[in-house]
């Protein structure tokens, strides 16, 4: 691979290059760089992390006119994450470039600090499809002397539904421009994109996984939908890797499997498409600050993000697309480090295997996880070692008195202890609740080995259990010493399980595994936590403000009381009663059934439509 410096003669552009200590070209760069500096459309087949963004950033930035006042090029991104990505790396290559201005145009950002940004006159604008036509549809962006067009993951965008809006974009632009195009897989839709909006491009397709994938070792594991959290723990408990990567396939799968770990005390955050850009930046921050131990994303969430220090992807749903597969694993073993994957396979999708391994070119080994002995065992001797430095430096002199101490009290009262019990003592009280250390005695995961599992004969003639109409429905039985909670807070307001999980733990002073359940419906939610953390969150949370919402937080009283799952006087909050039946009001109450109607009589006529 060759120097920059053989390519681009920019002397302000290479110090943006050094400055961004890169030495070399990547592939895709090599290939690429030499027909966008000559002004010719390209189309390239690049995949995240070959270094595409400097491909046609370079390049284009070298050609770029510093005293224009209008916009000169335009990049097309499919999410906010890759368009804020893509807009630091422009900034980066261009911060030696007097004159050059770029700005980010997406969702999820007050559109009138965009206004300023604007009225700065950026030749660089880095946008998503959707906010751009919006500002198009307010003329605050002309695109009238646009030169450079660039579309970044152009699949991905396609994906997401924007074609569209894509094809609005490109035909408004009607004046002479170059188009690159770059996009991570390339199929039949692709190409015709680039045959109606590319002029005798050139073609480029630069595999850099391969690479990768030779530092990534892989695994897959039997297992089946009831066993996939249990089998996840295990692994995450018997690995101990600092940081990894959970893909589910929707985003309700990612709610739902972070709430699950973050009750059993793991330091979990989600990603995905309807979290607010606060959101993503704080859950951005804290990984990379190293506060989280476990990431769950989807897909689409997870293009663009640059997050190097992923020690293991575990695919916890399979993606039938091999590319995917490939996307997915390749967020681990980046530069030059080690990463391993770990892919969930249940009886119905053992054919993806072969699949995959003539993707990676390298077979994926089978796997059988931990059973939890195995993984608390493991698990509780790595937090051991994290003792010795203090056993070390004998800094523990102060607290050896105080258990000496403890120890004489409890003999002068004819209770015998030994300094042993007392340190297993601690450990229960400080971990007794998370699941490192819970019981053992919970059923063992069994691998399928792709066989169904023997259901439990009920014999041919045996009758089929009918539920009566009449039978009492199952209701939510709250744990003890436990309460339930009632909150007018849910996905309308932008709030998952996660965000609603910490901000109950901020207002009450719970811990994850303090909160025993976290229901989120549309309109409202319901948790569950101890009775004292839920008096101090009814006290903290009530009347709140919540970006712009007042929050009602209330003690959801059991259905059969008074209110049928709720107190009394509601204010503003949704009533839910419970489900209406024959000859019975909404309280209970009895209630004459209504006179017959002559239109009740369906016999008497004749029926023009199917019942």
């Amino acid at each position: 691979m060759k120097p920059f410096e053989t390519i681009i003669d920019d002397v302000d552009v290479l110090k943006g290059i050094a400055a961004r200590n890169y030495k070399i070209m990547t592939p895709i760069q090599e290939a690429t760089m030499g027909p966008i500096l000559a002004g010719m459309d390209v189309m390239a087949k690049a995949p995240t992390g070959t270094g595409k963004t400097g491909a046609y950033a370079i390049p284009l930035i070298s050609r770029m006119d510093a005293t224009s006042r209008s916009v000169k090029m335009l990049v097309l991104c499919p999410t906010r994450e890759l368009a804020i990505q893509s807009l630091a790396e422009i900034q980066a290559l261009a911060q030696f470039k007097e004159g050059v201005r770029a700005l980010a145009l997406y969702g999820g950002e007050s559109i009138e600090r965009q206004f300023y940004g604007l009225k700065q006159h950026p030749q660089i604008i880095v946008a998503t499809p959707g906010r751009l036509m919006d500002h198009q549809r307010r003329g605050t962006v002309q695109l009238d002397e646009l030169e450079y067009l660039v579309l970044d993951e152009a699949d991905e965008m396609l994906k997401m539904g924007f074609k569209e809006d894509i094809d609005q974009i490109l035909t408004a632009v009607d004046q002479p421009h170059q188009t690159v195009l770059f996009s991570a897989t390339i199929p039949t839709e692709i190409k015709n994109l680039a045959r109606n909006y590319l002029v005798n491009h050139l073609t480029f397709e630069v595999a850099e996984e391969k690479r990768e994938v030779a530092r990534i070792q892989q695994y897959y594991i039997d297992t089946t939908e009831s066993n996939k959290t249990e089998t996840l723990c295990r692994l995450l408990d018997a690995r101990g890797h600092n940081l990894s990567m959970v893909f589910c396939r929707t985003k309700q799968r990612v709610d739902q499997l972070t709430m699950d770990l973050q009750t059993q005390g793991y330091l979990a955050e989600a990603l995905h498409g309807d979290l607010k850009q606060i959101q993503r930046d704080r859950v951005m921050k804290l990984v990379r600050s190293g506060r989280i131990q476990v990431l769950i994303a989807t897909d689409v969430a997870a293009r663009g993000l640059d997050i190097t220090d992923v020690e293991a992807v575990y695919n916890y749903d399979v993606s039938p697309d091999p590319d995917f597969y490939l996307h997915r694993i390749g967020r681990t073993g980046r530069a030059d480090k080690h990463g391993v994957s770990y892919t969930f396979i249940n009886r119905r999708e053992r054919d993806l295997l072969p699949q995959y391994e003539r993707v990676v070119k390298a077979s994926i080994e089978r796997l059988i996880p931990p059973t939890s002995e195995q993984a608390q065992t493991i698990r509780l001797a790595s937090f051991m070692e994290t003792l010795t430095p203090f056993l070390d430096n004998d800094s523990y002199q102060f607290y050896l008195d105080a258990i000496t101490g403890y120890l004489a009290r409890l003999n002068e009262q004819g209770k015998t202890h030994a300094p042993l019990d007392v340190a297993a003592a601690l450990l229960a009280m400080k971990y007794g609740n998370q699941r490192v250390f819970a019981p053992v005695s919970q059923p063992e995961y069994r691998p399928t080995d792709g066989k169904r599992p023997a259901r439990r004969d009920r014999g041919d003639d045996a009758p089929r259990r009918e539920r009566s109409d009449d039978a009492p429905r199952r209701e939510h039985r709250t744990k003890e010493g436990a309460m339930r909670l009632f909150v007018n807070l849910g996905k309308k307001d932008g709030i998952s399980k996660g965000e609603l999980s910490s901000l109950f733990q901020k207002m009450s002073g719970a811990a994850g595994a303090d909160l025993y359940d976290v229901f989120v419906q549309d309109s409202y939610s319901f948790v569950e936590m101890p009775e004292a953390f839920a008096v101090k969150a009814m006290k903290r949370m009530s009347g709140m403000d919540y970006q712009g919402r007042l929050v009602v937080v209330e003690h959801a009283v059991a259905r059969g009381d008074e209110a049928k799952g709720f107190s009394k006087k509601r204010s503003d909050a949704p009533r839910f009663p419970a489900k209406k039946r024959e000859g019975r009001s909404y309280e209970g109450d009895a209630k004459p059934a209504r006179k017959p109607r002559k239109s009740d009589d369906f016999s008497s006529k004749k029926k023009s439509y199917n019942r």
